[in-house]
């Protein structure tokens, strides 16, 4: 008994089962050259195939001596997976410089590799800034491309952040670097702090004063007619602020 491949053709499907066996059916159906062209011209090369895995399946004539031959076939047949090229892409984040972001954005941040980028193009790349556990992210704008750099401006997250629970200084934030040919993604956690790299304003606790501070009282702060109660004169003076009190209360 002799074997032989006549017709060879790359399928390319989403996911095994039904899928697959439509897949096989048209081609067949289609003589196996979905394109109409010189099969020489169709350069599978160019695409992305993420995950590769081979199928086969047999047919065959019985030539037993009938005037009409009898085709069969067998079912499909597909091997483990040969090829996948989230296997083969390296994107691991090294470090980022500065390490600190703003919620104001527009802050040039760099992101270097521990291996080369797969990818030329900036274009295959997505940057983000998220806030860890919540839905709240951003993209930000990729400037430059080299060989383990990525340059970045940051995105404004003060729209984001209003209307949600949080209210401090420094924020958890998290930079997410994504390979949008595989799929493979890349992240590190970053500082955000609430105060403008560029002009200093704060957002998140404007109204906050840290306690490592004392505020002086402002005179519309403090009831003035109680200043000659004798219960309140007799509290200044037993701790040694009547003069200073009554100092401030002439001159505020």
């Amino acid at each position: 008994i002799n074997f032989s491949l006549e017709k060879v053709s790359l399928i390319c499907v989403g996911k095994l089962g039904a899928k697959l066996a439509a897949a096989i059916r048209k081609r067949n159906e289609l003589g196996f050259n979905p394109y109409g062209k010189n099969l020489q011209d169709v350069k599978y090369t160019s695409r992305n195939l993420n995950q590769l895995r081979l199928a086969f399946q047999l047919h065959f004539v019985d030539k037993d001596g009938a005037l009409q031959a009898s085709p069969h076939q067998f079912a499909n047949a597909v091997t483990d997976v040969v090829s996948d090229i989230k296997q083969l892409v390296k994107l691991n984040i090294d470090s980022v410089l500065p390490p600190e972001g703003s919620l104001c954005g527009g802050q040039d941040v760099w992101i270097y590799f521990k291996d080369p980028l797969p990818h030329e193009d900036k274009s295959q790349y997505q940057v983000s800034l998220c806030i860890p556990d919540t839905d709240l992210s951003q993209p930000a704008r990729i400037e430059k491309l080299q060989k383990h750099l990525l340059s970045i401006v940051t995105p404004d997250l003060r729209q984001t952040l209003i209307g949600s629970s949080f209210s401090c200084e420094r924020l958890r934030g998290q930079l997410v670097v994504k390979d949008l040919r595989s799929e493979v993604d890349s992240c590190l956690d970053i500082v955000l702090t609430d105060s403008c790299g560029h002009c200093g304003c704060r957002f998140l606790s404007q109204d906050a004063e840290p306690q490592s501070k004392r505020k002086r009282p402002a005179a519309a702060d403090l009831n003035l007619n109680s200043a000659g109660d004798p219960a309140v004169v007799d509290a200044l003076r037993s701790i040694g602020l009547e003069e200073d009190f009554m100092a401030f209360l002439s001159n505020p």
